[in-house]
């Protein structure tokens, strides 16, 4: 595998559209914040936010979706992206991104998912130096 990489931190621009305020008070969506894991989603700080409010930034701020995308080559790719929903299931904090790898043999069942944005990077350098490096995640 070839060791060049090309990195992008925010592969999509923001699409012009309503301030959250606008698109609140015109949308059926459910506005109130939940906690709960069910329900519950976050924003990239952690912080809980309403499903309106992770729908809208999904749908007007897709900038904030993509933590790192690294590209390896053709239609291989490290991925890490903030989901906003808690994927840890109420157990411990918010469980709201998650890293995946596209395109390279030997990872392609392979996720990992984190709590915080700098635990998120982290993982990310970590496993794309691993890929890299010829490594294959353990079984």
């Amino acid at each position: 595998m070839d060791a060049a990489t090309t990195t992008c931190r925010c592969h999509d621009p923001d699409v012009p559209g309503p301030t959250f305020d606008e698109f609140a008070a015109s949308t059926t969506l459910d506005t109130t914040i939940h906690t709960d894991w069910v329900r519950g989603m976050y924003d990239r700080t952690g912080e809980p936010i309403s499903f309106a409010k992770w729908a809208w930034l999904l749908e007007y701020r897709p900038s904030d979706k993509i933590l790192q995308h690294d590209h390896l080559g053709d239609d291989q790719l490290v991925s890490t992206v903030w989901l906003g929903r808690d994927l840890g299931f109420g157990q411990g904090p918010p469980v709201i991104f998650e890293t995946m790898v596209f395109g390279v043999d030997g990872w392609e069942d392979y996720q990992d998912r984190y709590s915080t944005e700098a635990e998120a990077l982290d993982g990310h350098d970590r496993v794309l130096a691993a890929v890299i490096a010829g490594k294959v995640p353990d079984a």
